[in-house]
């Protein structure tokens, strides 16, 4: 969830790497203001199409750009995104930079990203995964205030990944339910045996 008190009324939101635009899509039925950032046309084509089917008050504006030159004006956002991003970037310190710029003095910057693992990594695609403690030495070089807290249990993903799962409606209809009461399952820490897989970062420039 965003906490509205963290930012001022009728927030400037960017999604960074937007891809089919489905986090644009719930931030703006949240009555945000959306600005959605991809370099890949087809996927803002894609997403504009899903868009079409939905009324919003503020409908989020699409923008085919690069995360390294962003079209904004310094200090003008106040919250921006990345949500499973970051590791694709062959410049994270570059795209950061530029996220720092645009920022307000108050912005916030929230990243997801895979936890890095000694024993495998989760997609070849990737070209950088973080530990906790390196994605916090990365993000303090721009950003004065960092927590990083960890998630989503990998016994619990690899249950979630299996087809088996995804045959059982009513399992994932009681998880959607305890989610919609405030518990996520996937934030309990299950101990030693099944480290987490999925970090959130929340980065500000000033308190």
């Amino acid at each position: 969830k965003i906490h509205y008190t963290q930012i001022r009324d009728s927030p400037k939101i960017l999604d960074l790497g937007c891809g089919d635009c489905y986090l644009s899509h719930l931030l703006a039925l949240s009555g945000f203001k959306v600005y959605s950032i991809d370099y890949s046309f087809s996927g803002l084509r894609y997403g504009k199409e899903k868009l079409e089917n939905y009324k919003y008050r503020y409908k989020p504006i699409l923008i085919n750009a690069s995360i390294y030159n962003l079209p904004f004006k310094n200090n003008v956002i106040d919250l921006a995104i990345m949500s499973d991003v970051i590791e694709h970037l062959n410049f994270p310190e570059q795209a950061l930079k530029e996220i720092s710029r645009i920022l307000s003095n108050s912005g916030i910057l929230i990243i997801t990203t895979p936890i890095e693992q000694s024993n495998f990594k989760w997609d070849v695609l990737h070209v950088n995964e973080f530990t906790p403690n390196s994605l916090r030495i990365l993000l303090k070089s721009f950003f004065n205030h960092v927590t990083i807290n960890e998630f989503m249990p990998i016994r619990f993903y690899n249950l979630y990944q299996r087809k088996i799962f995804h045959k059982l409606p009513l399992l994932r209809y009681l998880i959607n339910i305890f989610c919609a009461l405030g518990i996520n399952l996937f934030s309990i820490d299950s101990g030693s045996f099944s480290p987490f897989g999925q970090q959130i970062a929340f980065c500000k420039k000033r308190e």
